[in-house]
This record gives C-alpha cells, sequence and structure tokens, in this order.
C-alpha cells in the first residue's frame, strides 16, 4: 500500500516517512503488508483520497475556468460576474502594491507549493476560490470583508480602548510596536499607532 502512495503522490520512501512521522527503517520493513500497524494504513488510505479529492477539486476548478474562457457574448450576467472579479482582483493587487509582495513571495507567505495558482488569479485565468481568499485575508492580516465587498478599509483597525495613562500603559503591553503621530501644521491632532 505505502508504493501506490508513493507511486501516486509521487514521492520517495523518505518524503512519505517525513510526513508520517516515522522513521525510514520503519517504512523499508513494510516490505510484508501485515507489519503496518492499522493507524499508519488509516493515514496511507486518507493520504490517497486526500489526493484524490484534490484531483477532482482541481479538474473541477480546470473546468470552470476553461467555461470561463468562453466568451458568451452580450450575456449581461457575464459581464456584471467579471466586473466583480476585475474588482476582487483590483483589491489583491492593491495589497501586493501595499505590502510590496510579488508572486513568489505571496505564495511562499500562504505556504503554496508554487506561485502558478497565484499568476493565474492575477491574469484572470482562473477565479480565486473562497477558501484562497480566506487564506489571503489571514496570512497577510486583510479585512476579509473589504477583500469580499470593497467596503471598509483594507487593513483591520484596532482601536485603543484607554482613556488614561495608567490604562493605556496596561493595553500597551499586548502590542509590539507603539508609534506616536503629531502634525507640525496643527498639535491637537495626534494619532497613536500600534502594530500586533
Amino acid at each position: 500500500m505505502f508504493k501506490k502512495v508513493c507511486n501516486t503522490l509521487g514521492m520517495s520512501r523518505a518524503e512519505l516517512a517525513e510526513k508520517l512521522g516515522l522513521s525510514k527503517t520503519t517504512i523499508d520493513s513494510w516490505s510484508d503488508s501485515s507489519r503496518i500497524s492499522k493507524t499508519a494504513k488509516v493515514a496511507l488510505e486518507l493520504m490517497l483520497e486526500n489526493h484524490n479529492l484534490r484531483s477532482i477539486i482541481k479538474n473541477f476548478q480546470d473546468g470552470f475556468a476553461s467555461l470561463n474562457l468562453y466568451n458568451l457574448g452580450d450575456n449581461t450576467m457575464n459581464n456584471i460576474f467579471s466586473q466583480d472579479n476585475d474588482d476582487l482582483i483590483d483589491r489583491i493587487n492593491h495589497i501586493f502594491n501595499e505590502l510590496k509582495l510579488s508572486e513568489i513571495t505571496c505564495s511562499r507567505a500562504m505556504g503554496e507549493s508554487n506561485y502558478v495558482k497565484i499568476n493565474q488569479i492575477l491574469n484572470f485565468k482562473m477565479y480565486p476560490d473562497f477558501d484562497f481568499l480566506e487564506k489571503f485575508a489571514l496570512t497577510f492580516k486583510i479585512n476579509h470583508d473589504w477583500l469580499l465587498t470593497g467596503e471598509g478599509s483594507p487593513f483591520a483597525n484596532d482601536f485603543i480602548k484607554s482613556n488614561f495613562n495608567s490604562q493605556f500603559i496596561k493595553e500597551a503591553e499586548e502590542f509590539d510596536r507603539i508609534y506616536i503621530v503629531t502634525c507640525k501644521n496643527n498639535l491637537d491632532h495626534t494619532r497613536i499607532i500600534v502594530t500586533n
């Protein structure tokens, strides 16, 4: 069974051992299937099932992307859908510009195996799924509602709740950095900016 997993997932025995948290010698001793523990069998079966499900989802997404490439002419629903996608990609590009991200740095931060998916999304070859959007928002601490709808601000605003210095000293312990910004023209407008 482990050979089928290695062949299907395209991984070596050492990589399989690392994924399962076992030693390579344990994997090598599995030449007889009766020596594989029930837990390991379940893990191997789940790995195969997960791979099959991912393949099905990828095929579905590829098919969906192919359908979207098909031009439906003057269909107004298609134009609305395309406008929503354009706006969403504009917001993603805004985050790329604000955080000075590249496709490679973005995919690495999100834990993607390569940057193909992000490249396809940014080049309108693939529609981003909700899992991708949620992961993107969580990774870069973006306001999820803004990412989906464009309403509000891109980055969450946490306001300081303290009214007195003694309260602020206690609250300040939660933050990594604190900046005090004053305006030269109008000293009444002082802002305290904190980052987590």
